[in-house]
């Protein structure tokens, strides 16, 4: 599954694509994907706005009902300046059909980073997303990521960067991934990325097949951020 945003951003340009990992349904099975749960995927940390726009993409392997419940609920104003959601008031089911591959059309493989760990607060804690665990001698953690190919045939080797914007660059390679296969990659950070004091916050870009050798089926998901938190327990720089 991936959310496709609209908004943000708020002018007419394209917006981020998150993928939300696979859901896998044995026969008979249902899932639900509602807006807390998109959150929790895709914005652990708060929304990006005070409102999201967009469209959550399902790609599916093998037939399956997909359906859309909408609902609405009546503000009910108990002052002359304060309102709060009454009982939802309707409701509307709508069955979405499934979009038939164009004729001609081929299979692609579709390679993406992802953190080999959950994000926590705070962020880019030790241990936790793109982040190695704090060394024993206090020095800052290492940047990890996996490259995971979601498509549906094998990806040829390819090359993984992790970009620290002004402070470098790093990169390293992928081998060939069938699919669903993953490979982890990793790279020192600088340490002028932390900044100058014994705490700091370094983020950085993760780009899957940075290179750009490989014809995918998406090319808007090949870019993560990440951070990674130096302790207070590190070294004076």
């Amino acid at each position: 599954m991936r959310l496709a945003l609209a908004h943000p951003p708020t002018l007419p340009a394209p917006g981020e694509v998150f993928d939300l990992g696979p859901l896998t349904l044995d026969a008979g099975q249902a899932a639900a994907v509602d807006c807390e749960d998109i959150q929790v995927l895709a914005f652990p940390f708060g929304l990006p706005d005070k409102y999201i726009d967009g469209f959550l993409v399902v790609q599916v392997s093998r037939p399956v009902s997909v359906q859309a419940v909408y609902t609405a609920a009546p503000l009910l104003k108990e002052s002359c300046c304060k309102s709060w959601p009454g009982p939802v008031a309707s409701i509307d089911v709508e069955r979405i059909d499934a979009v038939p591959a164009t004729a001609g059309s081929t299979q692609k493989p579709d390679l993406l980073p992802d953190s080999p760990t959950l994000e926590t607060d705070p962020l880019g804690a030790p241990g936790t997303g793109f982040c190695t665990q704090m060394p024993s001698d206090g020095s800052p953690p290492d940047a990890v990521a996996l490259i995971i190919n979601q498509g549906a045939v094998e990806a040829a080797a390819s090359v993984a960067r992790f970009d620290f914007g002004v402070f470098g660059q790093s990169q390293t390679p992928v081998p060939a991934l069938g699919p669903g296969e993953k490979h982890e990659v990793g790279s020192d950070i600088p340490r002028d990325c932390f900044g100058s004091g014994r705490s700091g916050t370094c983020p950085f870009d993760v780009i899957a097949d940075a290179g750009l050798t490989i014809d995918e089926t998406l090319e808007t998901n090949n870019i993560r951020r990440g951070h990674c938190l130096r302790s207070t327990s590190g070294e004076q720089q």
